[in-house]
């Protein structure tokens, strides 16, 4: 269930916020799966700055911060022409 939360919240995130000077959104999803963890990966070719670091843990991306820590794992957010952000966490 947090998985579908934090993917749920990205996207919303990257519908609301991610578009670009015409109001055009792209965004891709991908879920891959290694030998031990699990990577959920959404990126956006959008504006980048609306994935800035969480400040409180009641912010969408707080939220999606503390979802992958109840995963045991870590959420990480990379700027690029737009942004990519990232949930690994360990299969169980």
């Amino acid at each position: 269930m947090p998985l579908a939360l934090i993917i749920n919240e990205l996207l919303m995130n990257a519908v609301k916020y991610g578009g670009n000077q015409h109001g055009q959104v792209t965004v891709a999803v991908g879920l891959s799966r290694r030998r031990d963890s699990t990577s959920s990966v959404c990126k956006t070719r959008g504006s980048a700055s609306i994935w800035r670091t969480p400040k409180s843990r009641l912010s969408g991306l707080g939220l999606v911060r503390a979802f992958a820590q109840r995963l045991g794992g870590s959420f990480n957010v990379e700027r690029t022409p737009g942004a990519r952000c990232t949930v690994r966490f360990p299969d169980r």
